[in-house]
């Protein structure tokens, strides 16, 4: 009898196969792939029951984002595997990119268009699409409305230090083109 016989655990592959059916992504997909297969050294999931302890783990905005961008089947578990893998860095990223921007002064989740700021596409069509402009006047009272901020002037404070550095000419040339627009 072998020394890994005399010692193995006979409840190893049962307690991963239970750990891994329980083991869900929490934001990081890397720490999550770093368990996910340090559990399946002794599962050995493959096929059909690897990717039903992937999608499980997977929370619905990865799952969207992956389907949408391998809309094939897969041909191998590597390949559900990266498949994931990238779909969950690309929705970090943009996590992280909106919590940045939210950070900066000026910015804040909870914008009238979007009131639960889970979607800031949407505050932005308005004003690529033309529509009506902030005047800093209100119809509630007489009361003044803090006028929101540019993008110019939430990131470089205002919109005179965005053109610093940019020759006169450029400057209106620009002008002169959106005011043809």
């Amino acid at each position: 009898m072998t020394i890994r016989a005399e010692f193995r655990d006979t409840r190893e592959a049962a307690n991963a196969q239970l750990k891994l059916s329980q083991l869900r992504y929490r934001g990081d997909i890397k720490a999550y792939f770093t368990e996910f297969h340090a559990l399946n050294v002794y599962t050995q999931a493959t096929s059909e029951g690897l990717r039903e302890k992937i999608d499980q783990a997977m929370p619905d905005h990865i799952l969207d984002m992956r389907f949408a961008h391998y809309m094939e089947e897969f041909i191998d578990d590597e390949h559900l595997l990266a498949a994931t893998y990238n779909a969950s860095l690309h929705v970090e990223r943009r996590k992280a990119l909106k919590a940045a921007w939210e950070a900066q002064p000026g910015n804040s989740a909870g914008r009238k268009d979007d009131p639960d700021g889970k979607n800031p596409g949407n505050a932005r069509k308005g004003k690529e699409s033309g529509g009506p402009k902030q005047t800093g006047k209100s119809d509630s009272g007489g009361k003044a409305e803090k006028p929101r901020k540019t993008w110019a002037e939430s990131h470089w404070g205002s919109g005179g230090n965005a053109y610093k550095g940019v020759p006169q000419n450029e400057i209106d040339s620009h002008k002169t083109s959106k005011a043809n627009c």
